[in-house]
């Protein structure tokens, strides 16, 4: 069953993605409001270490999405290279269940691991830089957001199976709800005095909400909880064994990656708050915060149609993903630059009158956007890489986000850059090789060049703007 996207879809993921960004952003100004600023950059540094957490599933969540698109799409056999293409075919509900299977063991599996670590390594960390803030009430936050991290993990795939399979819409309509209640808690809790257990409350039960709908709209979709039921079979050890083997032939690859994307982001919000106070911290992620969400506003239109991409490769249809590919593209380009722009001249002075000792240094915002621009358009090629099951990139995100932290953290301790001194290691170490290569590669192999994608936009916005009025 080829994956269809319609414009519902488009719609839908907009607004879950503002709406999962609005869990971090649209409760920004709130936090400012009701949190000083000590707090405030000690829940900055909360997500930051709950990020490394994140890491423990490895690239399994980007290669189990990839996987269920590939048996969705009819696919009656998984190989750990490649894909098998082939002509559409109906779908294989029994290696889907096996799937299904192999991923509730592992993540039960990373949960526990991920509960161990943050509540010894992450505890004793956030203890030592809260030293200043009096009172136990941080310690108690921290508890919750960890176990907030282990239901998390715990329920992490029923999201990935879900956008997997096509259902686009209702994985963000679960987004969507759980983002609004998060942020109502939130205020809330923040208006009764609860102080920094606010956020942690409502992300502990946003995530509960939101892995808790996915789950039932992925049972939902397509009688998919009623196709799987009519499957009688037990599924063993071995075969399980023999999947998961299959799967982590790429998944600790894309996990490489991950890794490396954190290395490039979050680690250097780490390395912030090693050489400035928690207010300056706070302030450089704020800063990342914006310019990560400008990314992944203007990236919709890709991960909407990632899995109809990766159903197209499984079929061997190049025109669609060459059409796909140009489109998604250039508007991620124009959007990223609009949103850039609205931020430097309407976000920010809407947050100074917040928060007035909130100072943002409008150059080192810039560079910021510069920096994310180029790095989330590379990522965008090296995803439609991976959707071919490849992950050739591996050793050079490896390489280029550990020079970045060296980078930065030299320029930290050895000049008087400051803040300048991280961003201009993630810029340097990035545009060295990855952030022209991939997207020059991938061109290169679906034939496409810059005038092409820009004409294939234009034709398609035209017939839509023309169907719409």
């Amino acid at each position: 069953m080829a994956v269809e996207i319609e414009k519902k879809d488009v719609v839908w993921n907009y607004l879950g993605t503002i709406a999962s960004l609005g869990s971090n952003l649209v409760m920004v100004p709130i936090l400012m409001f009701f949190l000083d600023s000590d707090l405030l950059g000690l829940w900055q540094i909360f997500t930051s270490i709950g990020a490394i957490a994140l890491l423990l599933d490895f690239g399994l969540t980007p290669t189990l999405a990839r996987n269920i698109a590939y048996v969705w799409s009819g696919a009656q056999v998984l190989i750990e290279f490649g894909v098998h293409k082939t002509e559409e075919q109906p779908v294989n509900y029994e290696l889907l269940l096996i799937v299904i299977k192999v991923c509730k063991y592992i993540y039960l599996i990373i949960a526990v691991l991920s509960f161990a670590l943050l509540s010894v390594c992450g505890s004793l960390y956030i203890n030592h830089i809260s030293e200043a803030i009096g009172g136990q009430l941080y310690i108690l936050a921290w508890g919750i957001y960890v176990i907030a991290i282990f239901m998390n993990l715990y329920y992490y795939y029923y999201s990935s199976i879900l956008i997997g399979v096509g259902g686009i819409a209702e994985n963000n309509k679960a987004k969507v709800i759980a983002s609004i209640v998060q942020i109502v808690l939130c205020t809330v809790l923040l208006i009764f005095r609860a102080s920094i257990l606010a956020p942690a409350l409502a992300y502990l039960l946003y995530g509960v909400l939101y892995r808790g709908l996915a789950k039932r709209y992925f049972y939902e979709y397509n009688n998919i909880g009623d196709n799987l039921e009519k499957i009688n079979i037990k599924v063993k050890l071995n075969v399980i064994t023999k999947t998961f083997f299959i799967i982590w032939h790429n998944a600790w690859r894309d996990g490489l990656v991950s890794l490396s994307n954190y290395l490039i982001t979050q680690a250097n919000t780490i390395i912030c708050s090693l050489f400035f106070n928690l207010e300056q911290t706070g302030i450089y992620s704020l800063s990342l915060q914006f310019v990560t969400a400008i990314g992944l506003l203007s990236s919709v239109p890709y991960s909407t149609y990632q899995p109809k991409i990766q159903s197209a490769y499984l079929n061997n249809n190049m025109d669609t993903i060459k059409k796909i590919m140009s489109i998604v593209v250039t508007l991620y380009c124009g959007f990223f630059v609009v949103g850039m722009v609205g931020l430097i001249f309407v976000g920010i002075p809407i947050l100074h009158i917040i928060k007035p000792n909130y100072v943002f240094n409008t150059s080192t915002l810039g560079i910021m956007g510069i920096y994310m621009f180029l790095q989330k358009r590379y990522s965008l090629y090296t995803s439609y890489i991976s959707n071919t099951n490849k992950v050739p990139y591996v050793k050079a995100f490896l390489f280029s986000s550990m020079l970045s932290v060296v980078l930065s953290y030299i320029l930290c301790a050895k000049t008087s850059l400051g803040i300048w001194g991280i961003v201009l290691g993630q810029l340097i170490s990035q545009s060295l090789y990855n952030n022209w290569y991939w997207p020059h590669s991938v061109k290169k192999q679906l034939k496409l060049d810059t005038i092409q994608m820009l004409k294939t936009t234009n034709m398609e916005l035209l017939y839509f703007i023309k169907n719409v009025c």
